[in-house]
């Protein structure tokens, strides 16, 4: 047995030494050397009793004083020295002694550390904006910076599967579009739970598509399931919906016969996610499919166009999954769509995002800067909505952009309500 463990069995061996060590070693992580004066409140017994048979000196007094100094001369005098106190206080507590700035350093160093991991492991999925979240997360500039900090603390490599399952989770729908919850759970980490949002690891992954879709941390259920939509995850199949007219549908036994006796009564119809993941194929009434977010607008359409060969949508606002299953659907059957939505900052958004799903197919409707004039209304619209215009990527919404931020206002599409209509009828 070394001299360094008998010594440092002594004192472990001994009430009342573990407070008293712990205040040592507090000292010098912030002095780097056994200097200082030490106080330990509310001694009890056994710590007054070891004080009193190292030091010498009558302890009676519940709250002690004594110095480093002290301290380290009477180890050195005692029977029990054998190595430098620092190797003692080391020993002890079975780790290195650092001082508080080294420690800050040395912890800097292994966050620093953990971030460069992050990126070297998520860059092979080919999704720029997980780089931009990481270094984000590491200068504490983060939606996500307050979660990671704690989740940090906790367990760093728990934090870091979840985080990089997160990314992964996006690549994966960036590629298949859209994707169940618990499909895509399965898929990334073989447990169909694992994204569920009542768990960290679902916190997680709202917390990164937050940030990839540029959108505010939801704050309540309506707000989680809108960013699932905007993600294309499916969650609730049945209240998840698109409205169609004159859109023929195909399962794999042919044209499905429900929601054909719509079409043949020239009548919308709402048809499900659950309904269109198994749909195989889809045919048009028209040369090409328009698009609106607006029901209002839409209804009317449906009503002066009954009797036109015509086919349309309707998003009802923010496109959900069943959406977005629609128009990959009419995409893969090599289709164009024109989408209408609102000029304000918010609606241009929409549109970006469907261009940018499939800008081969999909197409701006009525997003021009005459169209915005013919639309405008008195709504002023701020300073941080206008900001949100530079987001937008697709050259064609870049003039109607700089307009807004130009007027300031608002343009809704009930306005060209007259001029839509022409353009179905027409074949725009």
């Amino acid at each position: 047995m070394s001299d360094c463990k008998v010594s440092v069995d002594y004192f472990k061996k001994q009430k009342g030494y573990d407070r008293i060590f712990l205040e040592l070693r507090k000292k010098w992580e912030r002095n780097g050397k056994c200097t200082g004066v030490v106080h330990l409140k509310n001694a009890d017994h056994s710590e007054r009793t070891a004080l009193r048979n190292l030091l010498g000196r009558t302890i009676d007094d519940e709250n002690v004083k004594f110095s480093f100094q002290e301290f380290v001369k009477a180890y050195e005098e005692s029977s029990i020295y054998s190595v430098p106190f620092e190797q003692i206080l080391c020993a002890y507590f079975g780790k290195a002694l650092l001082t508080n700035k080294e420690s800050r350093e040395q912890k800097a160093k292994q966050k620093q550390l953990f971030f460069e991991r992050l990126i070297e492991e998520t860059e092979p999925l080919g999704i720029l904006e997980s780089t931009a979240f990481f270094v984000q997360l590491e200068q504490g500039d983060s939606i996500a910076a307050s979660f990671v900090a704690k989740e940090y603390g906790q367990s760093s490599e728990s934090l870091f599967r979840m985080l990089v399952h997160a990314w992964e989770a996006v690549a994966y729908l960036v590629k298949e579009k859209t994707c169940r919850i618990a499909v895509l759970g399965t898929e990334i980490t073989g447990n169909p739970h694992y994204f569920d949002r009542g768990l960290t690891s679902g916190k997680a992954l709202l917390y990164v598509l937050a940030f990839y879709y540029d959108v505010p941390f939801p704050k309540n259920a309506e707000e989680v399931l809108k960013l699932y939509d905007l993600a294309g995850i499916i969650t609730d199949e049945i209240s998840n919906f698109i409205s169609a007219f004159g859109i023929h549908l195909y399962d794999e036994n042919g044209l499905h016969p429900a929601f054909e006796a719509f079409v043949e009564r020239k009548e919308p119809y709402l048809i499900s996610s659950f309904h269109l993941n198994r749909m195989v194929k889809a045919t048009v009434e028209g040369p090409v499919i328009y698009a609106v977010e607006n029901q209002m607008l839409y209804s009317h359409l449906c009503e002066v166009l009954r009797d036109d060969r015509v086919s349309l949508l309707c998003t009802s606002g923010q496109p959900k999954a069943a959406s977005l299953l629609m128009l990959d659907l009419l995409c893969d059957g090599g289709y164009t769509i024109y989408y209408a939505g609102d000029h304000d900052p918010e609606g241009i958004m929409i549109a970006d995002r469907l261009i940018a799903r499939n800008p081969e197919h999909i197409h701006p409707w009525r997003f021009s800067v005459d169209d915005y004039q013919r639309s405008m209304s008195d709504e002023h619209l701020s300073d941080s909505r206008l900001k949100q215009l530079d987001k937008i990527d697709c050259p064609l919404l870049q003039p109607l952009c700089e307009a807004l931020k130009q007027q300031k206002r608002a343009g809704y599409q009930e306005a060209l309500l007259e001029w839509m209509v022409e353009d179905v009828k027409n074949g725009k």
